[in-house]
């Protein structure tokens, strides 16, 4: 993950920018979360900075 730039993925892992945004901002809202996993990007423990953008 690009740790200056928190951006949505890239269209070749999803269609829609929109949806991924939302998508993102809604997990951002839960609470207790520790680690974040992706499929394409890896993982951190950072949960505050990796959806810093998206609150």
């Amino acid at each position: 993950m690009n740790k200056s730039v928190r951006t949505t993925q890239n269209d070749l892992f999803h269609m829609d920018n929109e949806v991924q945004r939302e998508s993102l901002k809604k997990l951002a809202d839960l609470k207790l979360v520790t680690h974040v996993f992706t499929a394409h990007y890896g993982y951190s423990d950072t949960v505050e900075k990796v959806f810093q953008d998206f609150k």
